[in-house]
């Protein structure tokens, strides 16, 4: 971060690093979000439905977590 170096301009200029021009899939994005590690480049089928699974389990997680919590909401209001 700028604010903590000095010579931040002299570092980034002493670094030849490039620009990664990449727009995540739905599915890389969630394998980054929770595994921090996605290869760039095209998926091989195994490694896609890996993914797929792990979405399709994630979404039905966050789906059985709100119907879960809507119940409850409906059973206090109601009892």
């Amino acid at each position: 971060m700028e604010l903590y170096y000095k010579n931040f301009d002299e570092l980034d200029k002493a670094l030849a690093i490039q620009t990664i021009k990449f727009s995540p899939s739905v599915g890389q994005y969630f394998k980054l979000l929770f595994f921090e590690r996605i290869t760039i480049g095209n998926l091989d089928p195994e490694n896609k439905d890996r993914v797929n699974i792990t979405i399709r389990f994630f979404s039905l997680i966050c789906i059985l977590g709100t119907v879960l919590f809507t119940l409850s909401l409906l059973i206090k209001r109601f009892l």
